[in-house]
């Protein structure tokens, strides 16, 4: 097959036909899933999407090309993928699954040639149980603590307990991480999917704006907005973050302090 980027490393993945323990095949399908939602290919400067690949094996093995996990050329390196198999038979007409099977596997370029019916999944670390201290006391309460006795009490939302409600400092904490912000339905986005306006909300109830500028040199992304903050009968602040540096694969370098106005 014709391979749409042939400056990045691909690896051939083949599987055999799936059969049960009678030797039949089976009506089966494999997905073959990139773990990243998006990477930029440094050389065309175009994005990539992690969509899944879905092929039939009903009829036959098949090869497959998949970009190598860790491949230059893009925005992202040493990714894994997830295989998915999908045991499928026909139930008065309709397709009905009856067994899946998946899989996390890394794919190299060092082994330019896979056969996924003997290759080992990676290995997924043991995460111990974590155990945590009995609160009896916080912020001055004690005994059982609601949320919404912390929230009086400012602790975690920025009040007496922290940094000021509507401060500067408060003010630019939150607008690092816009999408904690946003909640409104109606999304406004260019052609490319960059986001360049919504309604958001603080966390304590003001309502404002987000307003974004598209970037000229990575589809998708932003590299300036800024975000309102309006309460009510009261001061309405713009915090801005100034135009962010990218290098060449499309990765900030250089992110400028944000203002509030």
């Amino acid at each position: 097959m014709a391979l749409s980027y042939p400056d990045l490393d691909y690896v051939q993945v083949s599987i055999g036909v799936l059969q049960d323990i009678e030797g039949k095949v089976l009506n089966a399908s494999v997905e073959f899933e990139p773990q990243f939602n998006r990477a930029v290919h440094v050389a065309s400067k175009s994005v990539i999407y992690g969509t899944k690949i879905t092929k039939s094996l009903s009829s036959g093995a098949i090869t497959q090309s998949l970009l190598a996990s860790d491949t230059g050329g893009l925005s992202v390196t040493n990714f894994d993928w997830i295989i998915t198999l999908r045991v499928t038979a026909g139930l008065s007409g309709k397709a009905s699954e009856l067994a899946t099977f998946a899989q996390r596997v890394r794919l190299p370029k060092a082994a330019p040639v896979v056969d996924l019916d003997i290759l080992q999944p990676v290995p997924q670390p043991t995460v111990p149980d974590l155990v945590l201290p009995v609160v009896t006391s916080i912020a001055g309460l004690t005994g059982p603590v609601t949320v919404e006795q912390l929230a009086a009490k400012g602790v975690g939302s920025g009040g007496s307990g922290g940094i000021p409600v509507g401060s500067d400092n408060w003010l630019t904490s939150w607008a690092a991480i816009p999408d904690a912000l946003i909640r409104a339905t109606a999304l406004t986005r260019n052609a490319d999917g960059a986001l360049t306006g919504a309604g958001v909300i603080w966390p304590d109830g003001t309502t404002g704006t987000y307003a974004g500028t598209a970037s000229t040199t990575v589809p998708g992304a932003v590299d300036t907005y800024t975000i309102t903050y309006a309460p009510s009968g009261g001061t309405t602040k713009t915090v801005t973050q100034p135009t962010v540096t990218r290098d060449n694969t499309g990765a900030v370098t250089n992110r400028p302090a944000m203002t509030v106005a």
